[in-house]
């Protein structure tokens, strides 16, 4: 309040008017956030008192004007570093849990491809088992057939020994008969051409 009463007055060249309004508002020390209260008071101070020929007063409000600039430029280099500390600490975290996020998924995606891999040779595994296995039925079977047709086969040699020997000799009788037959047929010709002159 005392502030703006100072620059009213000040605005009107009342200069004393001011610099009493203004000594008030600069007669406490200023926290943090009134420094830029107490700063633009002294600026008007200086001002007021160089107007009213106080010139030593002036200076030492000039003085003050320009500790409480530089405490003002501190601070609020100060705020800005703080603020830039935080964001990079805050980017950096940021950066940080993308890249754990990053890595907890390349993981995931290694684990779930041995997975896929182990799921793979398995079943190749139990591919090769399965064709193991029936080339062992296949390789059985062979033998079986093998060992059923050494068993088979002499007396299959039999059989056809047999059917050759009574084929042979059927044709053998066949041939006796015939020959039978013919001599049989041969010997009654003549009995039969001497039949009429017996009966003439």
């Amino acid at each position: 309040m005392y502030l703006y009463l100072g620059r009213f007055y000040f605005a009107q060249r009342q200069y004393a008017n001011a610099a009493e309004h203004l000594r008030k508002s600069v007669s406490k020390r200023p926290d943090a956030s009134g420094l830029a209260i107490t700063n633009n008071a002294h600026l008007l101070l200086f001002q007021c008192d160089s107007a009213l020929g106080n010139y030593y007063q002036a200076i030492q409000h000039y003085q003050r004007y320009k500790y409480y600039n530089d405490s003002m430029f501190n601070v609020a280099q100060a705020r800005q570093i703080s603020e830039l500390q935080i964001q990079y600490e805050t980017e950096k975290k940021d950066q940080s849990l993308q890249l754990q996020q990053q890595q907890i998924f390349l993981r995931e995606k290694d684990v779930l491809l041995l997975k896929r891999q182990g799921l793979l040779q398995a079943s190749r595994l139990r591919q090769v088992e399965l064709e193991q296995q029936q080339n062992l039925l296949d390789a059985q079977r062979k033998d079986q057939d093998i060992e059923l047709k050494e068993k088979t086969s002499p007396s299959l040699r039999r059989t056809r020994s047999c059917n050759r020997v009574s084929w042979k000799g059927s044709t053998h009788a066949q041939r006796l008969i015939r020959r039978r037959g013919f001599a049989a047929g041969h010997h009654r010709a003549p009995d039969q051409r001497l039949s009429p002159q017996t009966t003439a």
